[in-house]
């Protein structure tokens, strides 16, 4: 890919980074379209249509500007490059650059958050030879409370008496599988309704960008009248609203609550009924400060 470490006889300059940073700072005479976005390179289309335009694209450092410019050349455009070494090099260099004002990232704030019911998703996966069912759960209350920057005591109650199947919605078998989940073989419902998971342990994993999942959580989860602790990692931001949001893949071993249905570890000849032992959640919080 063409690569440049002058601006002299360009067209248009396209800083790549999304608005917030560009705003914060910017070589002097650029522009603003974000290469994260699906829409960048029809952005630029609209902007410049002749395919000729001489275009440079930078970021804060080679790799942003190398991503946006792979977007430039697969919609045809012949002479565009990126700069070499970012804003960061151009800068060092005593390149001119804008600074309008200070981004400052969120960041989780002490105080104590409550669940919001209406955005939090709870799915579930279970498995069996072959094939496969996911459905939701609703939760019905929950909250955390922040200390130091840091979750600490939190706590989230799910209802089993809300559980759907999605990819049997319609069908004639959704109620039956359903029922099924309510009964012994599964939750036990009419004893049991509910599961709540009491978190004991976040820790932030050193060196985790947001991209990756950056906590390490553990805590206890009470089903059917048993209590178990389960540990998984999970990605935990601050919103730009002053919530938090949590997301998590978590895999449970449904036999040690006492679900043995279907499971060749404790009952024999099984035939079409054999069931993986473990269930997934995939979990989706959202939590508004109080």
């Amino acid at each position: 890919m063409n690569k440049t470490n002058t601006l002299e006889g360009f067209d248009v300059v396209i800083d790549v980074v999304s608005a917030e940073y560009y705003a914060e700072e910017h070589i002097s005479g650029a522009i603003n379209i974000c290469g994260y976005e699906t829409a960048f390179a029809g952005k630029v289309e609209d902007a410049y249509p002749d395919k000729k335009t001489k275009i440079v694209v930078y970021g804060p450092t080679s790799a942003e500007g190398k991503y946006a410019l792979s977007k430039l050349l697969d919609a045809g455009y012949e002479n565009a490059v990126y700069l070499a070494g970012g804003m960061n090099q151009w800068s060092d260099e005593g390149g001119s650059v804008e600074i309008t004002r200070k981004y400052v990232p969120p960041k989780i704030e002490d105080g104590e958050y409550e669940l919001d019911l209406e955005k939090s998703k709870v799915l579930w996966i279970g498995r069996n030879k072959g094939n496969s069912h996911m459905g939701t759960i609703d939760a019905i209350k929950g909250g955390v409370i922040v200390l130091a920057n840091k979750p600490t005591d939190s706590e989230f109650v799910l209802d089993f008496n809300t559980i759907k199947c999605i990819d049997l919605a319609g069908d004639d078998s959704h109620d039956y599988l359903i029922k099924h989940l309510h009964s012994a073989d599964f939750f036990l419902t009419s004893r049991f309704p509910h599961a709540t998971f009491v978190i004991n342990h976040v820790e932030k994993i050193s060196g985790r960008t947001q991209s990756e999942l950056n906590y390490d959580v553990s805590g206890e989860l009470t089903m059917r009248g048993q209590t178990h602790t389960i540990s998984f990692e999970a990605a935990i931001h601050p919103d730009q609203e002053g919530g938090i949001t949590a997301q998590a893949h978590v895999d449970i071993d449904r036999t040690d609550w006492g679900m043995v249905y279907g499971s060749e570890r404790f009952l024999r000849h099984l035939g079409m009924h054999i069931l993986q032992d473990e269930v997934t959640l995939d979990l989706k919080l959202y939590f508004t400060k109080k």
